[in-house]
């Protein structure tokens, strides 16, 4: 089971794809709930717990992403350019304050954006938003493909 949530080779169908999404919502819930009732007893286990189950999340939802671009005949690499725009994302709201390029030391100040921010932020979240839900509905490939 371990093997294939971590697995960067071979193919996910959309069934499988959307299967493992519904998964990971359902634990995460679950762990909130658990995070809430256990951090009475112990304190430590809530950033403990929560730190453990988003890097799995993490690694296992680009597994599992690149498994499905690999049944719809594409390179897994695309991953890699959709994390660089989301690390962009992220750059663009702490460094991205109300001059263009200009260094926010405050997080709460960094919630002032320029316009040109604010329209980068929308573009770069429409094309994620659309990839991910592209891997959603587009058929994988019936016959064998480059990638098995």
């Amino acid at each position: 089971m371990f093997d294939y949530l971590f697995s960067f080779q071979g193919r996910a169908s959309r069934l499988s794809y959307v299967m493992f999404c519904f998964l990971w919502v359902l634990l995460t819930v679950a762990f909130v709930f658990a995070a809430v009732m256990f951090s009475f007893i112990s304190p430590a286990f809530l950033p403990l717990g929560f730190i453990g189950l988003s890097v799995a999340a993490v690694l296992s939802s680009i597994a599992i992403t690149v498994r499905r671009l690999h049944d719809l005949n594409l390179s897994g690499w695309i991953v890699a350019f959709n994390l660089a725009l989301i690390a962009l994302l992220y750059l663009f709201i702490i460094f991205g304050g109300v001059g263009v390029g200009s260094f926010v030391p405050d997080l709460n100040s960094a919630l002032v954006l320029s316009p040109f921010v604010k329209s980068a932020l929308i573009i770069l979240n429409i094309h994620v938003n659309a990839f991910y839900a592209m891997l959603l509905v587009w058929p994988g490939t019936e016959e064998a493909n480059r990638y098995g």
